[in-house]
């Protein structure tokens, strides 16, 4: 490429015409100057592209929701047990509304090799309406009839003989697409008796897995096991009447725990 700095002009770097020094396009053959000479695209293609790519682009969603269908997608965490009360969080990241339909207490142990699954509690609640890209917090009441059931396995089995305990969470589509799903939320004992509605609750929760062993002296390894049912009996005393304790909401007890 030739240039003439005294007037400020350059050769074309097809034709070689005389064209200013700034010029993008050489107004004789019509050819760009810059990067866009060694690409053989012309104005027309290139409104194409961007075209296509807009209606790419706007058509997308469409064609994903079509391909998947409509549909909620709950996912739920619990949140923890405070004041009685166990607090679950749920949030729809779908494109249809959700509903969360019921709660349940659900124990899990292992008995002779078999695991055995059953409803302790299933817990009264209004559907609730989730809606796409929305979030709520459910408030669960945990009353007498839940705490007397609990005290009285946590009492009378020892700590390897204990069940398992989660919540479970009935969720399904309001256009009932496709069929309820169910998800388990796992809670640990020491959760649940710290969030008791009594003193005595609450001194099982410090109990539980305090008895100290110092089986190592040579390491001072402080080995640590669960508090057996007679350890637990004696630093907090009998069970008290869950009956006249306050409580809050509702739950249905399941008297024959039968099994799921």
């Amino acid at each position: 490429m030739t240039m003439n700095p005294s007037a400020g002009t350059k050769a074309c770097a097809a034709c070689g015409e005389e064209i200013p020094s700034a010029a993008v396009k050489c107004a004789r053959c019509g050819s760009y100057q810059n990067w866009r000479r060694y690409v053989d695209i012309s104005n027309t293609t290139i409104s194409l592209l961007i075209a296509l790519i807009s209606v790419i682009g706007l058509v997308a969603p469409v064609l994903q929701r079509i391909s998947t269908g409509t549909q909620a997608i709950l996912d739920e965490e619990l949140q923890g047990i405070f004041g009685g009360s166990a607090y679950i969080f749920v949030t729809n990241s779908g494109t249809a509304p959700g509903s969360v339909q019921g709660l349940r207490l659900i124990s899990e142990q292992v008995t002779d090799g078999m695991q055995d699954n059953r409803t302790l509690f299933t817990f009264a609640m209004q559907p609730q309406l989730i809606r796409p890209g929305d979030a709520k917090q459910l408030v669960i009441p945990i009353d007498s009839p839940v705490w007397q059931m609990l005290d009285r396995i946590f009492i009378a089995a020892k700590p390897e003989q204990r069940p398992k305990l989660y919540f479970e969470v009935d969720r399904g589509n309001l256009n009932n697409k496709n069929p309820a799903q169910e998800k388990a939320l796992p809670v640990e004992w020491s959760a649940l008796l710290a969030a008791g509605p009594t003193a005595w609750h609450r001194c099982l929760a410090s109990a539980e897995g305090s008895r100290v062993e110092p089986e190592n002296p040579i390491s001072n390894e402080v080995i640590v096991d669960q508090a057996s049912p007679e350890d637990l009996t004696a630093r907090c005393g009998p069970a008290p009447d869950m009956m006249s304790s306050p409580a809050g909401g509702s739950t249905n007890p399941r008297k024959d725990d039968t099994a799921k």
